[in-house]
């Protein structure tokens, strides 16, 4: 048996599944601390507890909390949905006397419990080996690949950086399509020194494919360089819309005429340059099929 539980920050996610339960509680007190509590038997089940970990540590006290509270009620296992992965861009020392962020919330979330994490599109792939219980990686790809129009004869598929050259590799193999690819440089986190294009896009409409847009600085500038070699139309696909202050501002003024994300990240609101495809059927079907002990190899890439 499985119960399906979708925590506060990802409230509507995964509201449709034939496993979702409401019997969950959140009690906000005074002093800032919080209580999480199943209202009903859970006992012997497969709990599935459903949270993006963006919006800052709360998100991720509240998953923890969650996990411990199903342990200690006596649940099967317990599987931590993760369409968003917090704190994944900082998995490694960049720099001397930092923490691995990503390697510590991985430890974290195993100590108290978690049998099993479900996530989509990490900052990079290789964070799996922070865990030492299994991860489902699937890719928000197969969601963006129904947007078939995008893809014509004149489109070519841009990463904007070095590290998301595979994720294009999958689009321009699937739909026979060029790719190409940016160089960036850092110097500062979320500041771009200098930026180079790897490719001909002159004449063409771009896909720039990224996992996510956070201030959008990064998108921004690749915009305005793909736009200054002759690119017609650019279109973003990014599978995480963070939009921190100021992306809407930035994006508005930029040279992208689209941008098209996913809903593993909630935003009450969106502007109309922003479109949302949902990747929660996706999600359903990956739970469905862990739940019965089938095969997701098909949700690995396009």
């Amino acid at each position: 048996m499985a119960k399906l539980f979708c925590l506060s920050n990802s409230a509507n996610f995964l509201s449709d599944s034939v496993y979702y339960s409401s019997a969950y509680k959140k009690t906000q007190f005074s002093d800032g601390e919080f209580e999480v509590a199943f209202t009903d038997s859970i006992r012997g089940e497969n709990v599935y507890l459903v949270q993006s970990t963006d919006g800052g540590p709360a998100s991720l006290m509240e998953l923890c909390l969650a996990i411990d509270a199903a342990k200690h009620a006596s649940a099967a296992k317990v599987i931590a949905v993760i369409p968003y992965f917090g704190w994944a861009r900082q998995d490694r020392k960049s720099k001397p006397r930092v923490s691995v962020a990503a390697k510590v919330v991985a430890k974290m979330l195993t100590a108290v419990g978690c049998d099993r994490i479900i996530t989509c599109d990490l900052h990079a792939a290789q964070e799996q080996a922070f865990f030492d219980i299994p991860v489902d990686h699937i890719h928000a790809s197969s969601v963006f690949a129904e947007l078939k129009e995008l893809f014509t004869s004149n489109t070519i598929v841009v990463s904007p950086d070095v590290g998301g050259s595979k994720r294009v590799q999958e689009y321009a193999a699937h739909f026979h399509v060029p790719m190409s690819i940016i160089y960036k440089h850092r110097d500062v986190s979320n500041v771009i020194d200098t930026m180079s294009l790897i490719g001909d896009v002159s004449g063409k409409k771009v896909v720039l494919v990224d996992d996510m847009i956070d201030t959008a600085g990064t998108i921004c500038k690749a915009a305005e360089l793909l736009k200054n070699s002759g690119a017609t139309y650019i279109t973003v696909l990014a599978t995480h819309g963070i939009f921190s202050n100021p992306a809407y501002l930035r994006i508005a003024k930029s040279q992208i005429n689209k941008v098209i994300i996913t809903n593993t990240v909630h935003h009450e609101t969106l502007p109309e340059f922003v479109e949302q495809v949902s990747v929660s059927d996706l999600f359903d079907c990956v739970i469905h099929r862990v739940d019965s002990n089938q095969t997701i190899s098909d949700f690995y890439s396009l």
